[in-house]
């Protein structure tokens, strides 16, 4: 025998962190459970979601199949495995440190200790976990043996809709998945200071084709000289063998380093399309903590090297510019302070240049919040397109109820911060908007019940807040544009409190579109645009530019890649500018008309939409043989005409025409007794300040043939034109 003893407080540790906690006692009395005996593993796990044995020192042998980091496999050698499908021949031993070196694959092994039950903690519809812990023995019996063939893992065990959790039956034992889609991006650990990353090997996929599949979690560096598969959601893994653990709320495949799975399908980040001429941009950049390289002595955060941060500029300067394309306005969150996003708006501005692209000349806006780290949201602004009237923060000193202990606590770590703007169009007046970014996702969600209950509180206040701070809003100034950007998830679709009249613009997408970030492999959407019902006729859309969520966070140590910079995606709307397409008719009547003879022409202008249109005007040109004589205009329009009896331009106007209305303007005018038969042509125009998408239904001649002798107004003692 070779006795190992494991500290008890260390191993419970070590539970705590896996996500488990002891169904019963860990570590046995001196007295209590007896050794009962050399049991197969099969009748160890038994056909029940609990072992009878649970609780007992037991005894028990097989095949080492794997070694990890706190234990190792024992599976059954294949001669030895009952024929009864529902019990799994393999177990983990949690040794809670490095397995000894006995414990290597291929080694048969007789293995002493207490079985124990592992409750996942917080999978109160999970059976709880079978394992040996806490070694009190192990034996070497044979060296060489080849390992159990591995069990394909078919639709039955992986469709939950038909089999409930079948995988139970196969905890433990070595298993094969011919092919698994990647639902999550292969994870890694963040050294904020160094801005890189280590990968973890871990990703997360769904077998294709199943009805409601069972998440599989995939451990590609869990065993020793494995190599870690770095992997992109929707990439194909085909080949994966090992053994199955239950261990962080998942099912787990914990790889073999060989042979290796085979990877197709690897993506790169997908840039959302450019802004057509008649569109401006409004989008959310959650910037994942981004520190500078200068230390604040009151905050204490982490402080990057200049290499790191510089990395760090690449990379969301390549985000910003080539997958958001270069938006009007970004909210942006998790910004250390102003001379950090100054920075980051230099770098984007100087990469822009030194590409040969336009320089959006950004300028940052942000003011400072409550977040202990000192993180705050605030604003990047293409001055090149928009104006900042005004920027304000809302909420830097509410308040809520702490249920806890019913005291006062901070509102808001990130208050929110609410800017005016005016988006300049091609043609036409600039576009009012107010824009407001925000950020209540707390950070990290409390495992007490007491910080549970604290931040739900919290959120409710929130809601409360914003809904009440844009609804005051628009009370005053009902025909405010605003436009909410950043985590906004309690006023979103499904959340605590709705604002009347906004949309959560994800809600426009297909449900394979709509997240922002992925984990445990589930997308969900953390990054919201909402937007208030006076701009949906000017939605065109909005889109997610594919940088982060679906990516392998070790791409964050790549400074010429712009994936990775966060671990979000960046929604981006997009609205169009104002339009009315102004039609013009004219009729002249009578036609033919004689010489001397009055003339009436009628100027029919029509607003087709789909907005109103702003500043109208009517030109009409008379030919040089017709004088103005008089003109009839609609209430509210006004005229500046030629001279009584002279020719040339008059042009009427209004302030606005309304959408799919029309207004008609006569002009009247008298035919020059000296025009002998001719044709006259007058040549009318309409136009506003509003874009036109179509400015030649806007123009119209009117002529009129001059034939017969003349008329009244050319006899004796008449005074026409000559």
């Amino acid at each position: 025998m070779l006795p190992i003893r494991p500290r008890p407080a260390a191993l419970v540790l070590l539970l705590a962190t896996a996500g488990y906690h002891a169904a019963v006692p860990l570590i046995a009395r001196a007295t209590a459970s007896p050794s009962i005996g050399l049991i197969a593993i099969h009748d160890l796990r038994g056909r029940g979601e609990a072992s009878p044995l649970a609780g007992q020192t037991v005894t028990t042998s097989g095949i080492v199949t794997a070694i990890t980091a706190d234990g190792f496999f024992l599976q059954a050698p294949d001669d030895e495995a009952d024929d009864d499908s529902a019990t799994s021949e393999g177990i983990f031993v949690l040794i809670g440190g490095a397995p000894p070196a006995r414990a290597t694959p291929g080694n048969a092994l007789i293995v002493t200790d207490r079985l124990s039950l592992l409750a996942p903690a917080g999978e109160v519809d999970r059976p709880p976990v079978t394992v040996i812990s806490g070694v009190v023995g192990v034996t070497l019996v044979s060296t060489g043996h080849e390992l159990p063939e591995a069990v394909a893992l078919g639709r039955a065990d992986l469709d939950r809709a038909d089999a409930g959790d079948r995988l139970a039956r196969r905890e433990g034992m070595r298993v094969r998945i011919d092919v698994l889609a990647v639902s999550s991006p292969t994870e890694g650990v963040v050294n904020q200071a160094a801005a890189r990353s280590v990968s973890t090997g871990v990703f997360f996929g769904v077998p294709p084709e199943v009805r409601r599949p069972e998440v599989l979690r995939v451990d590609s560096a869990g065993q020793p000289g494995a190599t870690p598969l770095e992997l992109t959601t929707g990439a194909t893994v085909r080949g994966l063998v090992g053994p199955l653990r239950f261990t962080a709320g998942a099912y787990t495949l914990v790889a073999d380093a060989a042979p290796p799975a085979t990877v197709t399908g690897l993506r790169a980040a997908t840039p959302v399309p450019s802004a057509l001429p008649d569109e401006f941009t409004v989008a959310s950049f959650d910037l994942d903590r981004f520190f500078d390289d200068s230390a604040d002595p009151d905050v204490g955060e982490p402080v990057l090297t200049a290499a790191a941060f510089d990395r760090r500029l690449d990379k969301a300067s390549l985000a910003i510019r080539h997958v958001m394309r270069s938006p009007d306005i970004i909210g942006v969150q998790e910004v250390e302070n102003l001379a950090t996003l100054q920075r980051l708006a230099e770098r984007v501005n100087a990469d822009a240049t030194a590409d040969g692209e336009a320089n959006p000349v950004y300028m940052a806006f942000l003011e400072e919040g409550n977040d202990p780290s000192g993180l705050d949201v605030g604003f990047l602004v293409k001055a090149a397109r928009a104006v900042v009237d005004d920027v304000a923060a809302a909420g830097r000193d509410a308040t809520f109820v702490d249920p806890t202990d019913q005291g006062p606590d901070v509102l808001f770590h990130h208050p929110p911060l609410v800017l005016g703007a005016r988006v300049a169009a091609p043609r036409g007046p600039a576009a009012p908007l107010s824009v407001i970014v925000g950020q209540m996702w707390p950070g990290s969600v409390p495992v007490d019940p007491a910080g549970r209950a604290r931040e739900r509180a919290r959120r409710r206040a929130q809601a409360e807040f914003m809904s009440d701070l844009v609804e005051s809003r628009l009370a005053t100034r009902p025909d405010e544009r605003i436009v909410m950007v950043g985590d906004f998830d309690g006023l979103a679709s499904g959340g605590t409190r709705a604002i009347a009249g906004f949309a959560d613009l994800a809600s426009t997408l297909p449900p394979a579109e709509r997240y922002s970030y992925r984990a445990g492999g589930i997308g969900e959407v953390r990054e919201h645009v909402l937007a208030g019902r006076n701009l949906f006729p000017r939605l065109r859309g909005l889109r997610f530019a594919r940088n982060g969520a679906d990516f392998p966070e070790s791409l964050r140590n790549d400074p010429t890649r712009p994936e990775r910079v966060s671990d979000h995606d960046m929604p981006v709307a997009y609205f169009r500018f104002e339009r009315a397409d102004l039609a013009l008719t004219a009729i002249v009547k009578p036609n033919p008309v004689a010489r001397g003879d009055l003339v009436s022409y009628t100027l029919l202008v029509t607003n087709q939409g789909p907005d109103d249109a702003v500043r109208v005007q009517v030109s009409d040109t008379l030919p040089d043989a017709a004088g103005f004589e008089a003109v009839s205009v609609p209430a509210g329009w006004s005229c500046t005409t030629p001279p009584v009896e002279a020719s040339g331009a008059l042009t009427c106007a209004a302030a606005s025409l309304a959408a799919h209305t029309s207004r008609t303007v006569i002009v009247g005018a008298r035919v020059a007794c000296s025009a002998r038969d001719a044709l006259l042509s007058s040549s009318a125009v309409a136009r506003a300040s509003t874009a036109d998408p179509d400015p030649a239904n806007g123009a119209a001649i009117a002529s009129v043939r001059v034939a017969g002798p003349p008329g009244p107004g050319c006899g004796a003692g008449a005074s026409p034109r000559p």
